[in-house]
């Protein structure tokens, strides 16, 4: 559907961008980035393309070009969320965990709901990778209780915690949150 639109309207950057999250998500990681970058070109105000290039730079472990771009899409809209936690993961990878932290703080003061459960995990994942046990541990505690008003768990939000609890050391937790998920009906 989105290869027949682009025949039709090749400068449309939402049919780019959609592509790439098509694509990518069918394990084509190389179309996905090469749509999200020409969506980019189309637009290079979109904070969600920006975010998903820095995405996807980040999971093939390319952390300076991920930041490059999640600084970009900081800088395009210091409120959009995922821009700003996915700048806490890849300051993580780097190393640098005030900075992640200062990021997942940040996406935290202007979030409310589910954003809410999912940043507090973030700081709780950026304490477990720094060392800090105690804190990691509070904020753990405080994102199972931000959890308890989501059932069944949204599939982001069960990733997150796991996440965190597998840097906090905690495996079997970690694998009962991703057992929690209940993907979407049409993600089945």
């Amino acid at each position: 559907t989105f290869r027949r639109a682009l025949s039709i309207d090749p400068a449309h950057p939402r049919a780019w961008f959609l592509l790439g999250v098509m694509t990518s998500d069918n394990g084509d990681l190389t179309a996905g980035l090469d749509a999200f970058r020409r969506s980019i070109a189309l637009n290079p105000a979109n904070p969600e393309a920006l975010s998903f290039l820095a995405l996807g730079h980040y999971w093939r472990r390319q952390y300076d070009s991920a930041a490059t771009w999640a600084d970009s899409a900081v800088a395009v809209d210091p409120t959009f969320m995922l821009a700003r936690t996915t700048l806490g993961q890849i300051a993580v990878e780097r190393g640098q965990h005030a900075r992640a932290r200062a990021a997942f703080d940040a996406a935290r003061r202007v979030t409310t709901d589910v954003e809410a459960l999912n940043t507090t995990a973030g700081m709780a994942f950026v304490e477990a990778r720094r060392g800090n046990r105690e804190e990691a541990g509070r904020l753990l505690q405080q994102a199972e209780s931000l959890a308890a008003a989501y059932v069944p768990i949204p599939p982001h939000s069960g990733a997150y915690l796991a996440h965190a609890y597998a840097a906090f050391g905690a495996t079997s937790a970690a694998i009962e949150w991703l057992t929690r998920v209940s993907p979407r009906d049409d993600l089945h």
